[in-house]
């Protein structure tokens, strides 16, 4: 299932990638870097489109389609993050 995750936008370290800061399933702050066709902006808002692996009592295990900073490419979230598609 796919869905969206919201976040907010910064200039990348190349011209074609941005930072989206996020936050984990207990608030910790994330950043995804990842390509910049890749993020719906408006403003200093984004959406990037998220695949869904696992959700179960009001989280959800999802795949980013960068890179965090920290963790990899799978983090998770909280099932009311994320919107439908």
């Amino acid at each position: 299932m796919t869905k969206f995750l919201r976040g907010k936008v910064s200039k990348g370290m190349f011209p074609d990638e941005l930072v989206l800061l996020l936050a984990d399933h207990d608030g910790g702050p994330q950043a995804l870097i990842v390509q910049s066709e890749l993020v719906k902006q408006s403003g200093e808002d984004g959406l990037v489109e998220v695949q869904i692996v696992d959700q179960r009592e009001g989280l959800a295990l999802i795949r980013l389609p960068g890179e965090l900073v920290t963790a990899g490419h799978v983090i998770s979230v909280k099932e009311s993050q994320l919107e439908a598609v």
